[in-house]
């Protein structure tokens, strides 16, 4: 159905206050919440766009997952803009704001109900939940791959109505490059699926399951898409460590837990209060009275949208896109401790919003003009409300301290506020505020080597020797390969008097940290104060061989060669 100007018109309103909205990101810095490993410390990303990054970008399993077309925006945002941290959080803006009218404009297009549609958008655009996933540099994922899906249904409604390969084709490329994006997408052939059930009414009552069988045929090229890269991005969470193995997560209580956040889901959607960047995992059982009474909460939705199938079907595809877009990341396959997250619901949130707005337009069919006045002015209400609160959860991610700040104001306890504050304050030099802050953390067994490390830089710089033997100690023993501990580790040894084992670990620091410029000082400087000068010769000469920038090794190996022959690298 072809929009009217007006809706048109109006869309385009929501989503430039959607823009507006996030437009005081671009004076917000980037976060240590992972833009590190995205952004500012990724050396082939903050390089920009060459072909040495691009090649990295396909094979690189860096960030714990398999996200190519992520990655090479921000290798182009890094050659447009450098890393001023207000170039990139404008891009993700923009996709944000062009997800809000693509989203609109699909659903105006599909069903021509201009008041639903608009209003799954506006929502969608000013919700709250949906900051994390647009004001966080990290999560660009997000946004990029959401544009790509919406891009796919709107081809795909071009493809139902005219039957034109073409579409489908450009359906199945836009999947393709929303999939190299974030892998989350693997579910969208099944959302289209849904929508041809509703909407697009291409499902017939009678010959049912050939019509489904017909219909999945026809999205077989999406389907191997999809279960490719499940594939890749399992073998790439495999060997990046990044999911939960069975014995430190039971399967029993991934299920409980699965059960609880989906309504927690449905909760934070309806009354968006006490958002967070982090939500623990509980890692015991959950009580079996809450598990079960979720459970209860799933099973009755889902068996009164099937019962009002015929009268209200928007509320089969509502429920289903809600379930299966959010299922690749409610826990079964567990990556990281999260027990949910805010990004995560950035396009599931969809389905629940499709249930709540086409269900209200039904119930106010037969009632008087007062009271369909009296809704619409409660739908502008409601938007302005969330603008409110979006406009206020913006704000805590201008920086990182304000991010950690803004999180232990809501959850005193919560371990990555902790633990970001601590080795934030630890950066600063403000070690006796960061202590109590990275102990609670570590109490909480969240990201336990970087805590013990934060620890012991703080207790080192405090004078606190022993304490800060013991968590470097604890540190390298989680992480074996954790060069900076055994660095740390090798220089406090020395002062507690243990020069045999501060050698040995400043040699461990070398040995696992090629591109640690520090320790290969630190050794060197070491085996010349205790006189072994060939042996601070040798690896002067490595090091000058692997750092031919560093001016410090240079000196150094500059000295040593003055007292005697030495080979220049």
């Amino acid at each position: 159905m072809k929009p009217s100007r007006k809706s048109l018109v109006i869309l385009l309103a929501v989503s430039f206050l959607t823009g507006a909205l996030y437009s005081r990101t671009i004076t917000f810095d980037f976060v240590n919440y992972d833009d590190t490993v995205y952004v500012t410390d990724n050396a082939p990303v903050s390089a920009g766009l060459t072909w040495a990054s691009i090649r990295y970008a396909f094979t690189t399993g860096d960030t714990g997952t398999w996200q190519p077309l992520a990655l090479l925006s921000h290798m182009l945002d890094s050659t447009l803009y450098g890393m001023h941290a207000g170039g990139h959080h404008a891009t993700s803006a923009i996709f944000h704001t062009l997800n809000t009218f693509l989203l609109g404009f699909a659903l105006l297009r599909m069903t021509g109900a201009a008041g639903p549609s608009i209003f799954v958008a506006a929502v969608f655009g000013l919700h709250p939940m949906h900051v994390e996933s647009v004001a966080w540099v990290s999560e660009r994922k997000d946004v990029l791959s959401t544009f790509f899906a919406m891009l796919a249904m709107c081809a795909y409604a071009q493809w139902a109505e005219t039957l034109r390969k073409r579409w489908l084709v450009a359906a199945t490329i836009a999947l393709a490059l929303g999939l190299l994006a974030k892998p989350m997408l693997v579910t969208l052939p099944l959302v289209l699926l849904l929508l041809d059930y509703w909407p697009l009414q291409r499902v017939h009552r009678k010959g049912r399951l050939r019509c489904f069988a017909l219909l999945l045929a026809e999205k077989l090229a999406m389907i191997a898409l999809a279960a490719a890269v499940c594939v890749t991005t399992v073998t790439v969470q495999r060997a990046a460590q990044a999911t939960s193995a069975v014995d430190a997560l039971p399967f029993v209580l991934r299920i409980e837990n699965a059960l609880v956040a989906y309504v927690r889901y449905m909760g934070k959607t309806v009354w968006p209060q006490d958002l967070l960047i982090f939500y623990p995992h509980p890692l015991d059982s959950l009580s079996a009275w809450t598990v079960a009474g979720n459970a209860v909460v799933l099973i009755a939705i889902a068996s009164l949208s099937y019962r009002f199938r015929n009268f209200a079907p928007y509320l089969l595809t509502g429920w289903f896109w809600f379930l299966i877009t959010l299922l690749p990341v409610i826990g079964i396959v567990q990556v990281g401790t999260q027990a949910m997250a805010d990004r995560y619901n950035y396009v599931p949130m969809v389905g629940l919003l499709i249930m709540m707005a086409w269900g209200t337009r039904d119930l106010l069919k037969s009632t008087s003009t007062v009271s369909k006045n009296f809704a619409g002015a409660g739908a502008c209400a409601i938007l302005v409300v969330l603008a409110i609160l979006t406009w206020s959860r913006i704000g805590i991610w201008r920086n990182s301290e304000s991010l950690y700040r803004g999180t232990l104001a809501t959850m005193p306890d919560n371990p990555v506020g902790n633990l970001g504050l601590g080795a934030l304050l630890v950066d600063r030099h403000r070690y006796e505020e960061a202590i109590p802050l990275l102990e609670t953390s570590l109490r909480q067994k969240h990201r336990e080597k970087e805590a013990h490390y934060h620890l012991g830089i703080a207790f080192q710089h405090t004078y606190d020797y022993i304490k800060a033997e013991s968590h470097y100690r604890a540190a390298v023993h989680l992480d074996p390969e954790y060069s900076e501990a055994w660095n740390n580790l090798g220089v406090t040894l020395n002062v507690l008097g243990k020069p045999a084992e501060s050698l040995a670990a400043l040699e461990r620091a070398v040995d696992t940290g090629p591109n640690n410029v520090e320790a290969a000082v630190n050794l060197i400087r070491y085996l010349t104060q205790v006189g072994h000068t060939g042996d601070a010769k040798r690896r002067a000469m490595e090091a000058a061989t692997r750092f031919p920038q560093s001016q410090e090794i240079r000196a150094m190996f500059d000295q040593l060669s003055a007292t005697g022959p030495l080979t220049t690298p």
